[in-house]
């Protein structure tokens, strides 16, 4: 008899567990279905890196338009191109707020605060991010430059955790006499054609 009860208990005891743990399940489940959570989609870093892009066309351009007529043999030639650079980058905003917003912290730096004077900020940039030189053929241009991002998804309604990144964005742009010279045969070849279409 005694045994009789005891196998109905252990019967029961699991009877009871696997009810429990399908409850526990079910309620999970319900749980995960109206628990909204939204993550940092990698589209956002990507976001980022295509301004970068886009910035780095925008600096060749303007580098090789700040040479443009100038005899590379010049004593100040690397000067010039550089003054020349620096007021192309003041008529800029968009590229000044690209390039000063977001900064990563450094003790012995103080980034501007976006308060600031366009000349203070394209000062900040001359000495702190770009670095121009010149080898006697080429001009080079360096940007050392580290972004600091607090990414938070896009859906503000739905839960959702920020994270820190820290991101480098340098580069280096190299433009010789014989871009300079292809560029500008390209455009007024462009310019003569444009000329021809709108007069035959």
């Amino acid at each position: 008899m005694l045994n009789k009860k005891a196998q109905m208990m252990s019967f029961l005891l699991v009877f009871i567990t696997a009810f429990m743990c399908l409850t526990a399940l079910g309620v999970y489940s319900v749980q995960i279905k109206n628990l909204k959570t939204s993550i940092i989609s990698p589209a956002i870093i990507q976001e980022k890196e295509d301004t970068f892009t886009l910035l780095e066309i925008q600096e060749r351009e303007m580098l090789i338009n700040s040479i443009g007529a100038l005899t590379w043999d010049e004593e100040d030639f690397k000067q010039t191109v550089e003054d020349n650079f620096l007021k192309k980058l003041e008529k800029r905003p968009e590229m000044i707020s690209t390039l000063v917003n977001n900064l990563k912290d450094s003790e012995d730096k103080i980034t501007p605060a976006e308060s600031e004077t366009t000349v203070k900020k394209v000062h900040y940039i001359k000495h702190n991010i770009y670095n121009l030189d010149y080898n006697g053929k080429e001009i080079i241009l360096k940007r050392n430059l580290i972004k600091k991002y607090n990414l938070v998804a896009k859906d503000p309604k739905k839960i959702s955790f920020s994270m820190d990144m820290t991101l480098p964005f340098e580069s280096t742009i190299i433009v010789s006499e014989e871009d300079v010279k292809f560029l500008k045969e390209n455009t007024e070849q462009d310019s003569s054609e444009e000329d021809t279409n709108q007069n035959p």
